[in-house]
C-alpha cells in the first residue's frame, strides 16, 4: 500500500491504504486530486525542481520539509515537470539511462553499474506502459511527447514512488496519445498510489479528478468534491472567486 495519505485534498482511496495527509484535508491514501491552474504558471500553483515542494507538507500525520528534490525522492514524492524537454529529460542519452537517473544507487556494486539489472528492470517497466517503440537504448529525445512522459514516468516507477505530481501531464501530447497518459494516471491509483494533478485544460480536469482545488490570482478560490465538479463551477471559481448561486 502507498504509504502517504492526502495530498491537498481526499480523494479515491485503494484497498489496504494507511490514513495521512500531504497538505491539507482529509482522506484515504490513494487519490486522484487535481488543482486547476487556468492562466498556467501565472496561477500561483509552483512545484519548484531546483528546490523541491513549496508550502507546507505534512506526511503520515509528521510535518515535513524538503530543501531539495533528493529529500522529496526519498519521502516518495515525484515530479513530472510541464516542461519534459527542459527539466525532465537528458535529451541525448537512453530512455534506459534517463529512467535510471535517480535509481542508479540501487543498481551500483561496488561502483560500478548493474546494466543487465538495469536494462531488465527498465524494460519490464516500459512495456507495463506500452512505451513506443520498445526500444530502451533509443535517445529520449527521438520519441514522440506522449512517450517521453512514459519515459519519465518509468523513471518514478522504478523508484517506487507513492505520490506522483504530474505539471501539465498532457501538454504538447497529441490526442491519442492523451487517452493513453489518462489511462495510466487511473491505472496508478488503482494500483495504489497518490496522484495530483496540475492543469489548465478543463476536460482532463473533469476526467481524472475526485477532488480539485481551484487557484484564481496566486490564492485558493475553492475546493469541489467529486459530487460537485462541473465545467459551469470549475469556471465561476476561476472568473469570479466564488460559486454562482
Amino acid at each position: 500500500p502507498a504509504r502517504s495519505g492526502d495530498v491537498g485534498a481526499s480523494a479515491r482511496a485503494g484497498a489496504g491504504a494507511r490514513r495521512g495527509r500531504v497538505g491539507t484535508g482529509t482522506g484515504a491514501a490513494n487519490l486522484q486530486f487535481s488543482a486547476v491552474a487556468p492562466a498556467g504558471k501565472g496561477s500561483g500553483v509552483n512545484f519548484d525542481t531546483s528546490t523541491g515542494l513549496n508550502g507546507t507538507i505534512t506526511l503520515n500525520g509528521r510535518s515535513v520539509a524538503f530543501s531539495n528534490p533528493r529529500a522529496a525522492i526519498a519521502a516518495g514524492i515525484a515530479l513530472l515537470p510541464e516542461d519534459r524537454k527542459k527539466e525532465g529529460i537528458i535529451p541525448l542519452r537512453s530512455v534506459a539511462v534517463n529512467a535510471a537517473l535517480p535509481n542508479f544507487h540501487k543498481l551500483t556494486r561496488a561502483g560500478v553499474i548493474r546494466n543487465t539489472e538495469l536494462r531488465s528492470q527498465v524494460n519490464d517497466i516500459a512495456r507495463n506502459v506500452n512505451l513506443r517503440p520498445l526500444d530502451i537504448e533509443r535517445s529520449i529525445r527521438l520519441f514522440s511527447g506522449g512517450n517521453q512522459q512514459k519515459a519519465i514516468l518509468c523513471r518514478w516507477l522504478m523508484a517506487g514512488s507513492d505520490i506522483l505530481i504530474f505539471d501539465e501531464p498532457t501538454r504538447g501530447i497529441d490526442v491519442g496519445a492523451k487517452g493513453e497518459i489518462y489511462k495510466l494516471i487511473e491505472q496508478l491509483v488503482t494500483a495504489g498510489r497518490s496522484i495530483i494533478v496540475v492543469s489548465s485544460e478543463l476536460p482532463e480536469i473533469l476526467r481524472l479528478s475526485d477532488n480539485v482545488i481551484v487557484m484564481r490570482a496566486g490564492a485558493l478560490a475553492g475546493q469541489l468534491r467529486r459530487s460537485e465538479l462541473s465545467e459551469a463551477a470549475v469556471m465561476s471559481l476561476a472568473i469570479t472567486g466564488k460559486l454562482a448561486a
